[in-house]
Protein backbone atom coordinates (compact mmCIF):
# COMPACT_ATOMS: atom_id res chain seq x y z
CA UNK A 1 0.00 0.00 0.00
CA UNK A 2 1.08 3.83 -0.28
CA UNK A 3 2.39 5.41 2.59
CA UNK A 4 2.82 9.54 3.33
CA UNK A 5 6.10 9.77 5.56
CA UNK A 6 5.73 12.96 7.70
CA UNK A 7 6.96 14.47 10.35
CA UNK A 8 6.59 17.66 12.67
CA UNK A 9 8.44 20.41 12.01
CA UNK A 10 11.34 21.74 15.13
CA UNK A 11 10.16 25.15 16.60
CA UNK A 12 11.79 28.33 15.25
CA UNK A 13 15.63 28.91 17.17
CA UNK A 14 14.41 31.57 19.76
CA UNK A 15 15.33 32.13 23.17
CA UNK A 16 12.89 29.82 25.37
CA UNK A 17 9.95 31.87 27.46
CA UNK A 18 9.12 31.08 30.69
CA UNK A 19 5.48 29.91 30.82
CA UNK A 20 4.15 32.47 33.30
CA UNK A 21 5.18 35.28 30.75
CA UNK A 22 3.28 34.01 27.71
CA UNK A 23 0.06 36.60 28.36
CA UNK A 24 -3.43 35.14 27.94
CA UNK A 25 -1.59 32.38 25.27
CA UNK A 26 -1.20 28.90 25.93
CA UNK A 27 1.59 26.88 25.33
CA UNK A 28 1.76 25.31 21.52
CA UNK A 29 0.42 22.11 19.95
CA UNK A 30 0.35 20.28 16.73
CA UNK A 31 -2.56 18.52 15.60
CA UNK A 32 -1.86 15.42 12.87
CA UNK A 33 -4.92 14.83 11.01
CA UNK A 34 -5.19 11.96 8.92
CA UNK A 35 -7.85 10.81 5.93
CA UNK A 36 -8.03 7.83 3.36
CA UNK A 37 -8.56 10.78 0.55
CA UNK A 38 -6.77 14.52 0.63
CA UNK A 39 -10.63 15.80 0.91
CA UNK A 40 -11.07 14.56 4.37
CA UNK A 41 -8.35 17.10 5.56
CA UNK A 42 -10.03 19.49 4.80
CA UNK A 43 -13.69 18.38 6.09
CA UNK A 44 -11.63 17.68 9.26
CA UNK A 45 -10.08 21.22 9.72
CA UNK A 46 -12.38 21.53 12.19
CA UNK A 47 -10.33 20.16 14.48
CA UNK A 48 -8.41 23.33 16.11
CA UNK A 49 -11.23 25.15 16.17
CA UNK A 50 -12.59 22.39 18.32
CA UNK A 51 -9.07 22.35 20.85
CA UNK A 52 -9.43 25.76 21.17
CA UNK A 53 -10.67 27.29 24.04
CA UNK A 54 -14.40 28.14 23.93
CA UNK A 55 -16.09 31.88 22.73
CA UNK A 56 -14.88 34.43 25.73
CA UNK A 57 -17.81 36.75 25.69
CA UNK A 58 -21.60 35.85 25.76
CA UNK A 59 -22.65 38.96 23.59
CA UNK A 60 -22.20 38.43 19.63
CA UNK A 61 -24.78 40.64 18.44
CA UNK A 62 -22.32 43.25 17.40
CA UNK A 63 -20.10 41.23 15.71
CA UNK A 64 -20.87 41.42 11.80
CA UNK A 65 -18.62 41.42 9.13
CA UNK A 66 -19.10 42.11 5.24
CA UNK A 67 -18.43 43.35 2.42
CA UNK A 68 -15.58 46.60 2.85
CA UNK A 69 -15.02 49.37 0.34
CA UNK A 70 -11.31 50.19 1.01
CA UNK A 71 -10.54 53.86 0.61
CA UNK A 72 -7.37 56.31 0.47
CA UNK A 73 -9.76 59.27 1.41
CA UNK A 74 -7.62 61.54 3.87
CA UNK A 75 -10.51 64.15 4.18
CA UNK A 76 -13.40 63.93 5.81
CA UNK A 77 -15.35 64.92 2.38
CA UNK A 78 -13.36 62.67 0.53
CA UNK A 79 -14.71 60.12 3.05
CA UNK A 80 -18.26 60.54 2.79
CA UNK A 81 -17.96 60.23 -0.87
CA UNK A 82 -16.66 56.69 -0.02
CA UNK A 83 -19.66 56.20 1.95
CA UNK A 84 -21.93 57.15 -0.71
CA UNK A 85 -20.25 55.02 -3.54
CA UNK A 86 -20.26 51.75 -0.76
CA UNK A 87 -23.97 52.14 -0.33
CA UNK A 88 -25.05 52.55 -3.75
CA UNK A 89 -22.90 49.34 -5.29
CA UNK A 90 -24.60 47.33 -1.65
CA UNK A 91 -21.52 47.16 0.68
CA UNK A 92 -21.49 46.90 4.24
CA UNK A 93 -17.78 48.74 5.21
CA UNK A 94 -15.70 51.50 4.17
CA UNK A 95 -12.03 50.75 5.05
CA UNK A 96 -9.96 54.34 5.73
CA UNK A 97 -6.45 53.98 5.01
CA UNK A 98 -3.85 52.47 2.79
CA UNK A 99 -2.31 48.92 3.33
CA UNK A 100 0.60 50.47 5.83
CA UNK A 101 3.86 49.42 4.45
CA UNK A 102 6.12 47.01 6.83
CA UNK A 103 3.75 47.80 9.41
CA UNK A 104 3.42 51.40 9.83
CA UNK A 105 3.65 53.73 6.80
CA UNK A 106 0.54 54.91 4.72
CA UNK A 107 -2.04 53.90 7.86
CA UNK A 108 -4.56 55.74 9.04
CA UNK A 109 -4.17 58.65 11.55
CA UNK A 110 -6.38 58.47 14.14
CA UNK A 111 -5.11 62.26 15.32
CA UNK A 112 -5.30 63.35 11.21
CA UNK A 113 -6.32 67.32 11.30
CA UNK A 114 -8.26 66.89 7.69
CA UNK A 115 -10.76 64.29 8.56
CA UNK A 116 -13.45 64.43 11.44
CA UNK A 117 -13.49 60.94 12.20
CA UNK A 118 -16.48 61.34 14.63
CA UNK A 119 -18.56 62.88 11.76
CA UNK A 120 -17.93 59.87 9.04
CA UNK A 121 -18.86 57.43 11.55
CA UNK A 122 -22.30 59.01 11.99
CA UNK A 123 -22.29 59.50 8.34
CA UNK A 124 -21.91 56.31 7.72
CA UNK A 125 -24.50 55.10 10.53
CA UNK A 126 -27.09 56.87 8.22
CA UNK A 127 -26.28 54.21 5.01
CA UNK A 128 -26.24 51.50 7.36
CA UNK A 129 -22.56 51.04 6.71
CA UNK A 130 -19.81 50.43 9.32
CA UNK A 131 -16.39 52.04 9.50
CA UNK A 132 -12.89 50.30 9.66
CA UNK A 133 -9.57 52.40 9.83
CA UNK A 134 -6.51 50.34 8.67
CA UNK A 135 -3.63 50.37 10.84
CA UNK A 136 0.40 48.98 11.07
CA UNK A 137 0.50 46.48 13.76
CA UNK A 138 4.02 48.50 14.85
CA UNK A 139 1.31 51.36 16.04
CA UNK A 140 0.28 49.05 18.56
CA UNK A 141 3.57 48.65 20.32
CA UNK A 142 3.82 48.44 23.42
CA UNK A 143 0.14 49.03 24.46
CA UNK A 144 -2.72 49.64 22.21
CA UNK A 145 -5.68 50.06 24.83
CA UNK A 146 -6.00 54.18 25.02
CA UNK A 147 -5.76 53.97 21.05
CA UNK A 148 -8.84 50.91 20.96
CA UNK A 149 -10.94 52.78 23.38
CA UNK A 150 -10.72 56.15 21.04
CA UNK A 151 -11.29 54.10 18.37
CA UNK A 152 -14.61 52.29 19.85
CA UNK A 153 -16.00 56.40 21.70
CA UNK A 154 -15.81 57.25 17.75
CA UNK A 155 -18.03 54.64 16.61
CA UNK A 156 -15.35 53.02 14.62
CA UNK A 157 -16.64 48.91 13.78
CA UNK A 158 -13.53 47.45 13.56
CA UNK A 159 -9.50 47.35 12.81
CA UNK A 160 -7.97 45.97 9.48
CA UNK A 161 -3.99 45.34 11.25
CA UNK A 162 -1.31 45.11 8.40
CA UNK A 163 1.45 42.64 10.30
CA UNK A 164 4.64 43.98 9.78
CA UNK A 165 6.84 44.00 12.80
CA UNK A 166 4.72 40.68 14.17
CA UNK A 167 6.70 37.51 13.49
CA UNK A 168 5.76 33.88 13.71
CA UNK A 169 6.78 33.71 17.56
CA UNK A 170 4.06 36.51 18.59
CA UNK A 171 1.03 34.45 18.92
CA UNK A 172 0.24 35.47 22.59
CA UNK A 173 0.74 38.92 21.31
CA UNK A 174 -2.14 38.47 18.63
CA UNK A 175 -4.37 36.71 21.49
CA UNK A 176 -3.95 40.03 23.34
CA UNK A 177 -4.88 42.11 20.80
CA UNK A 178 -7.73 40.32 20.04
CA UNK A 179 -9.23 39.80 23.40
CA UNK A 180 -8.47 43.68 23.95
CA UNK A 181 -10.75 44.58 20.75
CA UNK A 182 -13.64 41.95 21.67
CA UNK A 183 -13.60 44.04 25.16
CA UNK A 184 -14.01 46.86 22.72
CA UNK A 185 -16.67 45.51 20.51
CA UNK A 186 -14.39 46.20 17.70
CA UNK A 187 -13.75 43.52 14.81
CA UNK A 188 -10.43 42.86 13.83
CA UNK A 189 -9.11 41.71 10.64
CA UNK A 190 -5.11 40.77 10.68
CA UNK A 191 -3.34 41.22 7.19
CA UNK A 192 -0.56 39.13 6.81
CA UNK A 193 -0.05 37.64 10.22
CA UNK A 194 0.08 33.86 10.90
CA UNK A 195 -3.12 32.66 12.10
CA UNK A 196 -3.45 31.67 15.78
CA UNK A 197 -4.97 28.13 16.10
CA UNK A 198 -8.21 28.20 17.14
CA UNK A 199 -8.06 31.97 17.94
CA UNK A 200 -11.22 32.70 16.03
CA UNK A 201 -13.74 30.30 18.25
CA UNK A 202 -12.41 32.19 21.41
CA UNK A 203 -12.22 35.37 19.71
CA UNK A 204 -15.29 35.27 16.72
CA UNK A 205 -14.63 39.23 16.39
CA UNK A 206 -11.32 37.81 14.79
CA UNK A 207 -10.34 36.88 11.16
CA UNK A 208 -7.09 36.28 8.98
CA UNK A 209 -6.53 37.57 5.59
Amino acid sequence: PEALPSGVAPPPEAPATPPDQRGVDSDPWHVLIVGRRPGELIERNYLPLNLAAPVAFADLSWIRFGTVLRSNATTTAAAKRAIDLASRIGLNHVQLGANPVDGQAGAFAVDDPRLDLGAVVQFGRKHDLGIFVSLGARQLFPGCDPLFAALAHHGVRGLVIEGGGVGECDQAWVAQVGALAARHHLLLRLRGIRPAPGLSRTYPNVVFT
